[in-house]
């Protein structure tokens, strides 16, 4: 049935359903969103009228309008307390304009609220109207008193009663803002809830555009629910139109002391990233010429192409972020500040790093500058003094030096080559003369024994240089090719070692 078009009928079974408390709360919370689509102008608003019915039954004194003190014992009655109002700030006229009826109802909601009698506690009902009455605000034509002949007294009355009520709503709004400043609602509603409505009143340009509404909830020590719809707000309205707002996030976004806080602003600032990826609304308007003739140029044409690729694919959007965020200077200090802070850790250090790979391109390579050398000049002071210092004559090519160490190891090489090689060891056995040779023996292995009273002489080895080439000869003892060892005392050998260069002929 919610499918239907607008009807009497339909509206009058919903009412029924809504007021019948045998029903689920659920589907009497379902039954009053349904009736939204039947308070319209062509049933003369019965829909606004069975919801408006409904919430003075149930919630306001008998025969008026004045809300009763709150009584929240009732689950399913305080279910419908907060879906009414929300329900009623949706209807709109067949121009998209809030009726003022819509309006006065929420604001006197809004300000008689009494919760004097309740042990449970209102934050959350007040907070819902203050959305609802923000909501219904939204609902307007931005041209109203302009277009209102001077003639036409009653609808000039009835815009600039309209008007005052308007400023009246959000005279409501920032008195619960300050009363939670006094004394603080659970977790700060109705200042979250304040900020929300400041921040669409300012989109909507109802109220004038203010930043310091916002910044002073985003200090250290405030509630951190209260900090992170603060810092919202501040994303909402762009924080990147103002260079010192955009540093100050991407600080407390890498520096705050609460890791909950830093997380959560890492998902804000890619909603921040959004709009300048895939470009912000801006509404462009065309003059045409007076025969209703309008040329469409090329350069136009690639504009809107890039626009609409942008806006539907994912690489046109990673290509405008890039090209618009990778000039931002402020934005790459920021970023680079934020990487080197001593605070994140290593998956905080990841996403910032994912981030730079997305915005900047990587640079693997580095110009180095280097001085042109310049040749020496010297200058004769006199008396022995000398003044060196480099000319203006820069030094294009490279002159080979002379090696001193290559020029002395290439002749060294060449003599090396011309004189022979150095000769081997020469070893010569010459038998004593103090004893007489002994005799010799076939025994290959034989011993000396020394007589006492006889000194037996040490042997000498003679050892000449020989030639690599020429290769010495076996020893010769005795002019005998056999070998003999002295076996009689004071018998021996004089072994001789000489070592040095050949002898010339």
């Amino acid at each position: 049935m919610a499918a239907q078009r607008e009807h009497r009928l339909i509206s009058t079974i919903f009412a029924r359903t809504l007021m019948d408390r045998r029903y689920f709360h659920g589907i009497r919370a379902a039954a009053a969103r349904a009736l939204v689509k039947h308070a319209k102008e062509e049933i003369d608003w019965l829909g606004l009228f069975h919801l408006e019915k409904a919430f003075q039954e149930l919630f306001c004194l008998p025969g008026s309008p004045m809300t009763r003190s709150n009584d929240f014992s009732d689950r399913a009655a305080y279910v419908l307390q907060l879906v009414i109002p929300d329900a009623i700030s949706k209807v709109r006229d067949n121009n998209g304009k809030t009726p003022a009826r819509v309006k006065r109802f929420l604001y006197d909601k809004l300000k008689f609220n009494d919760n004097s009698n309740n042990e449970y506690s209102d934050n959350f009902y007040v907070a819902t109207l203050m959305k609802a009455l923000c909501h219904a605000m939204l609902g307007r034509v931005e041209t109203r008193t302009d277009d209102i002949s001077d003639f036409d007294m009653e609808a000039l009355l009835e815009a600039q009663a309209e008007e005052q009520l308007e400023k009246d709503a959000v005279a409501e709004i920032d008195r619960y803002r300050r009363m939670d400043e006094w004394s603080s609602s659970f977790q700060n509603v109705y200042s979250r809830a304040a900020l929300h409505c400041q921040m669409q009143l300012m989109q909507a340009k109802i109220v004038d555009f203010d930043i310091m509404q916002f910044l002073p909830y985003t200090r250290v020590g405030t509630y951190d629910l209260l900090r992170l719809d603060a810092f919202e707000c501040l994303v909402e309205l762009d924080i990147f139109s103002s260079p010192e707002l955009l540093r100050w996030f991407v600080f407390t976004m890498s520096n705050d002391p609460s890791v909950w806080l830093r997380w959560r602003l890492h998902g804000l600032f890619g909603k921040a990233l959004a709009p300048v990826a895939f470009g912000r609304s801006v509404v462009h308007e065309t003059s045409a010429a007076a025969d209703g003739l309008i040329i469409e140029q090329e350069s136009s044409t690639e504009v809107r192409q890039a626009d609409l690729a942008r806006r539907q694919t994912v690489t046109g959007a990673l290509a405008a972020l890039k090209a618009e965020a990778a000039n931002d200077q402020v934005l790459k200090e920021c970023l680079w500040a934020a990487c080197n802070s001593p605070i994140i850790g290593v998956l905080e250090l990841s996403e910032f790093a994912d981030l730079c790979r997305v915005i900047y391109d990587p640079i693997t390579t580095k110009k180095v500058a280097l001085k042109f050398p310049r040749y020496w000049g010297v200058k004769h002071l006199g008396k022995g003094r000398l003044h060196f210092f480099r000319t203006a004559k820069i030094r294009t090519s490279l002159h080979p030096a002379k090696d001193t160490s290559s020029a002395s190891s290439t002749k060294r090489k060449r003599e090396d080559q011309g004189a022979p090689s150095a000769p081997g060891p020469r070893i010569t056995f010459k038998q004593s003369k103090l004893a007489p040779p002994p005799p010799s023996t076939p025994s290959s292995s034989t011993t000396t024994t020394a007589t006492p009273g006889h000194h037996v002489p040490k042997p000498k080895l003679h050892i000449p240089n020989f030639p690599k080439s020429t290769l010495p000869h076996p020893p010769v003892l005795g002019g005998t090719t056999t070998p003999t060892t002295p076996a009689t005392p004071g018998g021996g050998l004089k072994l001789k070692l000489k070592i040095g260069p050949q002898p010339k002929h």
